[in-house]
């Protein structure tokens, strides 16, 4: 109790004590209003409550052409107080048929929703790579929505054609650390990798698997010798790629007879690659440390040694350096150097690179306007075959520059008629070149309600693909492939065969 009658300190004790009584009426009345305001928002939520008994998962992933289906449907119970009656009896039971199912997609999490249809099911036969993305649904009432789902990630599994990183030739003798590099082909998720020689999982002990799926073999012993492989395996695909061969070579050690001074011939530098333009000279160093002094000689990657000096190769300081005057591109691969003595011998690798420049462009053009015949259940494939240097990146994108697949291959499904067009876009660091098609997929003759003979026919389109003998595929991969392939089509047109 305060008295108002006091004066001095007392009368200011007599304000604060009235301050503090308004304060704690003020506070009072401020708790009593935010309770009577949350009462009133949960009653307006137990009218409006409606919930959701079916929603889409928030995380899928699906094979490229699979079929993907999404279900959002209403709980029954949730909507008791919210929706009428479904007749003028006295049931319970809410009229469903009033709520609907609107399906939205989001490119990104945050972009701008995309009304797709409505339905309680999303569902699509065949999805591709531009289908990912976000996808929820929503419950609406007179054009109100009601409740939504969380949004569901759509991610498309696939995996690569083209290894970003293959083995190749190593020659060595046992006793030596040899390893092989491997990165496998873009996926998603990631791939497994495993090593396999000889077509055969790798069951060596000495061998294990470093960092980057790099193949490592200790104590190498002349059994170790073979074909080597990477495999790289999609677990949501099912699907395999393997690398091209690498091939390791494994000598003997020379247990000639040699006294205490002797020392096996070590190499003075490491195994290394060089990139040399066409047409301009080089000179390979080979350099050994050894008692007594080691001898030299060259070989090819085939194992054929170098003996056939001429203007092309030509030896300096007692074979240690490897002249060659114009360098072409037949001689792009890897030579070996070998330094040997009495104790022993050893091994230099060197890859020799040939860069020459090929103007970006298409190989083989794209037709004006390419004609399918309709198909239940059929699928074909359009190739896009570009060229230049360095390394090429070929996509498909469609009308609306929508991303129809990152690979040279468009597939292309013939079970609708269909009237598109497909632009594949080549480039390199150098610059882009696109090309641009027009897909039809027109009706089959069975299916046409003109008994009239057609005055057209729809052309048979076929792909013929040859490669030349020897080609490098990409200089970023420091690898060059030799390849003898050509592959012919018999196709038929109007019932007259043809090659």
């Amino acid at each position: 109790v305060v008295s108002t009658q006091s004066t001095g300190s007392s009368g200011i004790n007599a304000e604060y004590g009235k301050q503090w009584y308004q304060r704690r009426v003020r506070g009072t009345m401020s708790m009593f209003i935010s309770l009577f305001i949350a009462t009133v928002f949960l009653s307006l939520r137990n009218i409006v409550g409606i919930k959701l008994s079916e929603y889409p998962p928030e995380f899928l992933i699906l094979p490229q052409d699979s079929k993907l289906s999404l279900t959002c449907r209403v709980d029954p119970d949730s909507a008791l107080e919210t929706l009428p009656d479904s007749s003028e009896s006295e049931s319970l039971e809410p009229d469903l048929s009033l709520v609907g199912i609107q399906w939205y997609y989001q490119q990104t999490e945050d972009g701008q929703e995309w009304f797709l249809f409505e339905s309680e099911v999303l569902e699509y036969s065949s999805v591709q790579t531009s289908y990912e993305g976000f996808y929820f649904c929503k419950a609406v009432l007179n054009d109100e929505e009601l409740v939504r789902s969380d949004v569901t990630r759509l991610k498309i599994a696939y995996l690569n054609e083209r290894f970003l990183k293959v083995p190749g030739q190593v020659y060595t003798v046992e006793g030596s650390t040899v390893e092989f590099e491997c990165e496998p082909p873009a996926s998603y998720p990631p791939a497994n990798v495993t090593w396999h020689k000889d077509s055969k999982p790798i069951s060596n002990a000495r061998a294990y698997m470093g960092f980057n799926y790099t193949l490592v073999i200790v104590g190498t012993l002349p059994e170790d010798s073979g074909n080597y492989q990477c495999v790289a395996e999609n677990s949501i695909t099912n699907e395999t790629r393997t690398s091209l061969e690498g091939e390791l070579y494994v000598t003997e050690r020379i247990d000639n007879d040699f006294n205490d001074d002797s020392e096996r011939p070590s190499p003075s530098i490491a195994s290394y690659y060089t990139t040399v333009l066409e047409g301009e000279s080089t000179s390979l160093l080979c350099a050994f440390q050894g008692v007594p002094y080691p001898t030299y000689r060259w070989y090819f990657d085939n194992g054929t040694e170098i003996s056939d000096i001429n203007t092309t190769f030509s030896y300096q300081y007692e074979n240690q350096v490897l002249q060659i005057d114009s360098v072409t591109r037949d001689l792009a691969g890897l030579f070996l150097c070998q330094g040997t003595n009495v104790a022993g011998s050893g091994v230099i690798n060197i890859t020799l690179f040939v860069d020459y420049t090929e103007e970006l462009g298409f190989s083989e053009d794209l037709a004006e306007e390419m004609v399918f015949i309709q198909d239940e259940g059929g699928t074909t494939e359009i190739i896009c075959k570009g060229k230049g240097t360095p390394p090429l990146d070929i996509r498909w994108y469609g009308a609306d520059e929508t991303l129809l697949t990152p690979e040279p291959t468009l597939p292309l499904h013939l079970d609708e008629i269909q009237n598109l067009s497909a632009t594949c876009v080549v480039q390199n660091k150098n610059g882009t070149v696109k090309q641009t098609t027009k897909i039809r997929v027109v009706a089959s003759e069975d299916d046409s309600n003109d008994d009239s003979d057609a005055s057209e026919e729809a052309p048979v389109v076929a792909t013929v693909q040859c490669y030349g003998d020897k080609m490098v595929l990409s200089l970023a991969e420091k690898r060059s492939f030799s390849s003898s392939i050509c592959l012919t089509a018999n196709v038929s047109f109007q019932e007259t065969p043809s090659k």
